[in-house]
């Protein structure tokens, strides 16, 4: 896609956008991977957690 300046961008809107995206392009698993092994009790560490409610990303909550 092409914005009106003629830069492309890439639109990633909802969870299943999203959770097509990686943590780095070194062959990491897809968000949606983790997130579901994360909802399964799987000891993963994912940073980024979906908010259903305002159907967006956001900084998973790190409790100490």
């Amino acid at each position: 896609m092409f914005d009106a300046n003629g830069s492309r961008f890439a639109l990633v809107l909802g969870l299943s956008d999203w959770g097509q995206c990686r943590l780095d392009a070194a062959g990491a698993p897809l968000l949606a991977t983790l997130w579901r092994a994360a909802a399964a009790g799987a000891d993963v560490t994912v940073p980024l957690a979906w908010e259903p409610d305002n159907a967006a990303v956001a900084l998973a909550e790190r409790v100490r």
